[in-house]
């Protein structure tokens, strides 16, 4: 598996891409509106995956569910219709695509990156639905795969691809088993210096993708 590039990009200047040319001026009025809710949002989205605990950030008040319905929508549409259907905001959305090195999934490790996954949720965390930080590049069968779903521990929590550091040692083992005819099991072997919380996670990462 290799990590792509963490965007540099904030979310302020992917609102800008987002409501470029936008003609519903009330509609780019809610969202400039927000601005400031998402700045927020981002800063304690970096302040929670700088730490060890990733689990943290579905918890923070920060990116919870406090806006209402009408901005929630607004927030989902400028992914939608602003990253990617429109010109700025589609060649932002392209160039976090275009990170994934040799265009492989860094989340399988074998399928064709064709999409973006929002790491949290954007219907369950609308402030972060244009946060390029938290827009990973992934092939269609992951980001399926993960949905909505949301982690209901620590040791469940996805891996990060722009946070988490596994190292350059092997972590992944195949095992031939004297079978007939042969198989192999592929299990992983954690590196030594990772915390147990580290090592849960990407053992769970790599049972839910395969």
């Amino acid at each position: 598996m290799r990590w792509p590039e963490r965007p540099q990009a904030t979310v302020t200047q992917a609102l800008t891409a987002c409501t470029a040319g936008m003609q519903d001026h009330t509609e780019k009025r809610r969202l400039e509106g927000l601005l400031a809710q998402m700045q927020t949002a981002e800063a304690g989205y970096l302040r929670c995956v700088g730490g060890a605990d990733l689990h943290a950030l579905h918890t923070s008040p920060d990116l919870l569910k406090g806006q209402q319905r009408k901005d929630k929508e607004a927030l989902v549409r400028a992914y939608d219709q602003g990253l990617v259907g429109r010109k700025d905001g589609r060649a932002l959305y392209d160039s976090i695509m275009a990170a994934a090195p040799h265009g492989e999934c860094p989340l399988c490790g074998t399928g064709e990156v064709d999409t973006l996954d929002h790491y949290l949720p954007k219907t369950a965390f609308p402030l972060c639905a244009i946060m390029p930080i938290n827009l990973v590049p992934a092939c269609m069968h992951c980001n399926h795969g993960k949905g909505a779903a949301l982690a209901d521990s620590p040791d469940t929590q996805p891996l990060h691809p722009y946070v988490d550091q596994l190292g350059d040692e092997r972590w992944l083992v195949a095992d031939v088993l004297p079978t007939a005819p042969a198989s192999v099991r592929f299990r992983v072997q954690a590196q030594a210096g990772w915390p147990p919380s580290l090592a849960a996670r990407v053992r769970h990462h790599f049972d839910s993708t395969t």
